[in-house]
């Protein structure tokens, strides 16, 4: 996935050239050339314009500094007044003036290029026009689609253009560097007349939906107090409480307390802008996980026939991604947002949409008509929505913790966002830089992802995590300065997911190859644990580390009814880390496709599993897959039972060394669903999964299980996922073993 980071600031509007560097950053230059040919011809004196139009201006870089110390340069390009190609949605401020700003497509351009184009457009633009990057959404790190209002075209005679370009070592050095123009315009509006269009052609507000929800508190308090009843220019008392969370975030103490009293808030966008201290954290708490919840919609009202009798629409103005009715999802219909568009892996669409509009409207679906502005429903018994709960997802996300540190969630719920609608990744909860904790909290039905935990040393515990659109838990370990891809020497993260059920996920049917499930951790992983947790029923992998670095630890959960139970999938350790991973101690049951999936990685050591009716057990496979190995893992003492095709696959053609597959006790006899006469083991040298083995002593003669096992292992009670073995269990000393109760407060 590609994620940028917003910067801190751009300060805009200066006339001449500027250059602000930290010490040994470099420097950087700017050079302009102009075309009013559509690209033809350039020269460097600046554009004179017949009247309002377009001109190419291309921006050369000069600069002593190596591409490898500068990851990308960002851009952003702005005049004093609106233009009809400025694609920032909403007036910018800088030293008291007012700028309007025209982002490139990317706007950070990589480091290896020499010079780019921008076409200027000077035309008036008509209302309703789509800018590509209008809105900044925190949760996701990126700009985001939204509707521009209308401009006039540019007055004659002159207009001063700025260009600004910068970029952030990977050392931490700033380089910056500023250079304007004039544009000349021989005809057009009467400057008088384009101030006065300004006046009646205000730009809307950014609706709430959008943008974040922060109110600063100039008086900071140590215990703040809010209900649904309350309002936000009471004390923030027990007997006089808040109104709004945002209000509570904005006035907590570094020491603080939010008390959140049952009853739903409807409120997104959020921002934790205050943080805690070692032993001290900022603890936002409510009172109890199913009594205290906060909704990323609004309802929806104003229903009205269509006059077929079935279907309903209403007046509506978001481009909401999820509608429910009476707490459950209706199915959306068409192509309503960036990810129906897209194509993710193997050429497959991320998310399919199904059917393309009105006609195809089914029972229990919606439509939103972005040009009528109108939401659309039929219910699954085709009755009136007057009669139900009708809500629609609408803010972006619900809160980021975004730099914060040293902060506690816990017993709350939260429920429904719509950050997908741009074609972006959205959580409805991220963690802030370090030291969060969620506990006791329900995250389900937001519209791609639940909870995203980069940063270091966080703690979610205890959580019911469900019924999100594309995935439940999202880890990213990389940074901006990387272009949040994998790179090698990436920190530990220290962060543990424990006693968690997390179930149900990618209900909006993404592509599950791509990216879904349960958890799904990319790129760079390292130091992260998942353990006792309840991994079930999930449209995609149950738990899912790609591309990773190593030193994760995968212990004691139970994944049941997932496409893979557990997937590793092309990772290896660097040379500072004793392994890839170790995924020791689990059940994994039912699972669609693998149980346990190593794919082109190394350094997996999987020990006392057990694998229970799964379409295959463990698969050490994943070839070839480029540049990846598959080496150095270890498959022991696990108990291991397959489904319908096989029991266990391993690779063993080019790239492929030293992987060790011994000890493990095979189910076969009437213990087996499937293996009645012997194991069914695949030892491949291509992408397939061949059985080429059913006997141990098949095996060992490839090298293989020398000290392998098969039989009855005498579980307890296998239907229940209760796989203690019974006394005088041939498999003693093998797979999943119960643990002595653990209280993860502690």
């Amino acid at each position: 996935m590609s994620k940028r980071n917003r910067y801190s600031s751009l300060l805009l509007g200066l006339l001449g050239i500027c250059m602000a560097a930290a010490a040994d950053a470099g420097e950087l230059d700017l050079k302009f050339e102009f075309s009013t040919d559509g690209g033809k011809t350039f020269k460097e004196e600046s554009p004179v314009l017949e009247g309002p139009g377009t001109f190419v201006l291309r921006t050369h870089f000069i600069t002593d500094v190596a591409a490898e110390q500068r990851p990308v340069y960002q851009v952003e390009f702005s005049a004093r007044r609106d233009f009809a190609s400025a694609n920032r949605g909403s007036l910018a401020t800088f030293s008291g003036k007012g700028t309007w700003a025209q982002r490139p497509n990317p706007y950070w351009l990589e480091a290896k290029v020499k010079s780019f184009d921008l076409t200027v457009d000077t035309q008036a633009r008509p209302e309703g026009v789509e800018g590509y990057q209008d809105t900044w959404d925190t949760s996701t790190n990126k700009f985001v689609n939204g509707k521009l209002p209308a401009c006039t075209a540019l007055p004659r005679g002159r207009t001063e253009f700025t260009m600004l370009v910068f970029w952030s070592n990977k050392d931490g050095g700033k380089v910056e560097a500023r250079k304007s123009f004039s544009l000349e315009q021989k005809s057009g509006p009467d400057i008088q007349e384009v101030q006065k269009k300004a006046v009646s052609v205000e730009r809307k507000p950014i609706p709430d939906a959008q943008k974040e929800n922060v109110i600063i508190s100039a008086v900071k308090l140590a215990e703040i107090f809010v209900s649904p009843t309350g309002k936000d220019d009471n004390p923030g008392t027990k007997e006089l409480p808040f109104r709004s969370i945002a209000k509570a975030l904005g006035a907590v103490s570094a020491d603080g307390t939010i008390n959140l009293a049952e009853g739903i808030y409807r409120e997104g966008n959020l921002m934790a802008t205050q943080s805690g201290t070692p032993g001290k954290p900022v603890l936002i708490e409510g009172a109890g996980r199913d009594k205290t919840i906060i909704k990323g919609s609004l309802e929806v009202k104003n229903w009205e026939s269509t006059g077929n009798g079935s279907i309903w629409k209403t007046a509506w103005d978001t481009n909401s991604q999820q509608v429910f009715c009476d707490g459950k999802p209706l199915q959306q219909i068409g192509e309503t947002c960036g990810w129906h568009t897209k194509v993710a892996w193997a050429e497959k669409l991320a998310l399919p949409p199904v059917g393309k509009g009105l006609d195809d409207l089914k029972p229990g679906s919606f439509f939103y008509d972005g040009a009528a502005g109108q939401l659309h429903v039929m219910l699954e018994k085709k009755d009136d929505p007057r009669t139900h709960l009708m809500e629609a997802s609408a803010m972006d996300w619900i809160l980021s913790g975004k730099g914060t540190e040293y902060v506690t969630m816990r017993n709350l719920s939260l429920m429904h966002c719509n950050g997908s609608r741009s074609g972006t990744y959205s959580v409805m909860l991220s963690t802030g830089k370090s030291h969060w904790t969620v506990e006791d909290c329900r995250i389900e039905y937001g519209d791609f992802g639940g909870l995203s935990a980069g940063g270091r040393n966080h703690r979610i515990v205890r959580c019911i995590i469900s019924n999100n659109g594309n995935n439940g838990v999202a880890m990213n370990n990389s940074d901006a300065a990387h272009g949040w891809a994998y790179y090698p020497t990436a920190p530990r993260q220290d962060t543990v997911v424990e006693d968690c059920e997390i179930n149900e996920n990618n209900y909006r049917n993404f592509q599950a190859a791509w990216h879904s499930g349960g958890l799904k951790l990319i790129p760079a992983s390292r130091g992260v644990t998942v353990r006792r947790c309840i991994v079930k029923d999930n449209n995609g992998p149950g738990i899912w580390f790609d591309n990773t670095i190593g030193e994760n630890t995968i212990e004691d959960n139970l994944c049941d009814n997932n496409t893979a139970g557990i997937f590793y999938e092309i990772s290896k350790p660097t040379e500072d880390c004793a392994f890839s991973a170790i995924i020791r101690n689990n059940r994994i049951a039912r699972s669609r496709e693998q149980g346990i999936y190593v794919s082109a990685s190394s350094g997996v050591l999987v020990e006392n599993n057990t694998v229970y009716d799964s379409w295959v057990g463990i698969a050490v496979h994943g070839m070839p897959r480029g540049k990846f190995k598959l080496a150095d893992n270890t498959v022991r003492n696990n108990i291991i039972m397959g489904r319908s095709h096989a029991d266990a696959v391993i690779f063993i053609g080019d790239n492929a060394t030293n992987n060790i597959m011994d000890g493990n006790f095979y189910v076969t006899g009437p213990a087996s669903t499937y293996s009645k006469n012997g194991p069914r083991i695949c030892v491949v040298k291509g992408p397939g999964y061949d059985i080429t083995d059913k006997t141990l002593e098949s095996l060992r003669g490839k090298g293989y299980e020398k000290n392998g096992l098969e039989g009855d292992p005498m579980w307890v009670n296998a239907a229940a996922f209760d796989f203690q073995l019974k006394p005088d269990s041939p498999a003693a000393g093998k797979g999943w073993r119960k643990l002595p109760a653990v209280d993860a407060a502690k």
